[in-house]
């Protein structure tokens, strides 16, 4: 019988012998050899002429690939131009595709033929392939408490079949949080290679406490073996936040400070900034009162703390009195003194002792009830004598 009639045959019969030997998987790895063994191929049968390779398109058309006579041990590729210098066929009628493609994920069939019957084994082609390490991009240098922050965007290229990424804070999972945590993807096709991009972005409202911590991703893939894992680097930042606990101590070596004297005033805050920044502003004036303010400060805040100081002034001591002049015009200044006191308390006397007689009603009563005027005239006598 004639090749071309026992194909004939074969496509009434194809069911059936799909049936009969079963859907077989082959995994492969994207860039390596992928080879398909032909099941009942490895046995010899009795009468084998050849044996054929095709593989099913979409639309269920067959597209024939290669041949080997088993009588002429002799083997052809048919031109099919995405598998020209790549395949080779055994004497045990394995295909081997080499260079494996993400387009070489296919159903091929084995088909051999006897003088009497054809055989169908049909086998599915799996192509996986191993994303790039994944890689923290676009970070930033710092973060700051209060706020989202963008952490980067998690980059793992090239893989197959799709992957996963996944954010990771001290070795624990990142899952979205509305407000903490947010989580977005992308992907996207080489439609020449038909591999896969994958991207994801993280926004993390930082604290305190994630000073030092280490944010990575990992990517998830599917190999032939089952799900694998890929880690990326980890990366730490700055964590700023605002200032606080803001204190100034004096040092001096003496309790008591006067105008002149050098003193030290310490600004400190506990709490360290990530590449903070310090100011402070003092002023001391003798004259009054004042504060002296300690300020510490970075972009995200201010923190100050303020001190009052009270300045007194001391007056300067009476210069000493020069004692080397003459002992006696010291003598007779004091004595003047003196004696000017004595003689202004002495009029200052008299002169009150003349007020309080001119206005002494009792004068005047006197006067008035004596009628011999001889008496009322050495009144008067004795009057003015007083008043001398």
């Amino acid at each position: 019988m004639a090749a071309s009639a026992l194909l004939t045959v074969c496509v009434l019969c194809a069911a059936t012998l799909r049936t009969g030997f079963g859907l077989h998987t082959v995994s492969a790895i994207y860039g390596e050899t992928i080879d398909i063994p032909c099941g009942r191929g490895q046995e010899k049968l009795d009468g084998l002429l050849f044996g054929k390779w095709k593989y099913e398109q979409p639309d269920e058309n067959a597209v024939f690939v290669a041949t080997r006579s088993a009588v002429k041990n002799r083997t052809s590729f048919d031109d099919v131009p995405e598998y020209n210098g790549r395949l080779d066929l055994s004497e045990n009628y394995t295909l081997s595709i080499s260079n494996a493609r993400i387009t070489d994920e296919k159903r091929f069939v084995c088909m051999l033929i006897t003088g009497e019957n054809v055989f169908e084994v049909p086998t599915l082609v799996r192509v996986f392939k191993p994303p790039s390490k994944p890689e923290i991009i676009n970070q930033p240098t710092f973060m700051e408490t209060g706020k989202l922050n963008i952490v980067g965007d998690c980059v793992s290229k090239d893989s197959y079949p799709d992957a996963n990424i996944t954010w990771y804070r001290n070795g624990q999972v990142l899952l979205p949080i509305d407000g903490v945590v947010s989580i977005e993807w992308s992907k996207e096709r080489n439609s020449t290679s038909g591999l896969h991009n994958i991207r994801s972005s993280l926004q993390y409202m930082s604290t305190k406490n994630d000073i030092d911590a280490r944010f990575s991703c990992a990517v998830t893939y599917y190999m032939p073996n089952g799900m694998a894992l890929m880690e990326s680097d980890p990366v730490i930042f700055d964590i700023y936040y605002p200032t606080e606990k803001v204190t100034i101590h004096v040092q001096s070596p003496k309790k008591t400070i006067k105008e002149g004297d050098n003193i030290t005033l310490k600004c400190t805050e506990e709490i360290t900034l990530s590449n903070g920044k310090y100011s402070a502003k003092i002023i001391i004036s003798p004259e009054e009162n004042v504060t002296i303010t300690c300020s510490a400060e970075n972009k995200l805040g201010k923190e100050s703390h303020s001190l009052n100081i009270s300045a007194i002034s001391i007056p300067e001591p009476l210069e000493p009195i020069d004692t080397s002049g003459d002992s006696n015009d010291h003598a007779k200044l004091i004595v003047g003194i003196v004696v000017g006191l004595l003689l202004a308390a002495l009029v200052a006397g008299l002169a009150y002792w003349i007020y309080v007689k001119r206005s002494s009603p009792a004068s005047k009563h006197v006067g008035k009830e004596l009628g011999n005027t001889e008496e009322n005239k050495k009144l008067e006598e004795n009057n003015h004598k007083s008043e001398a």
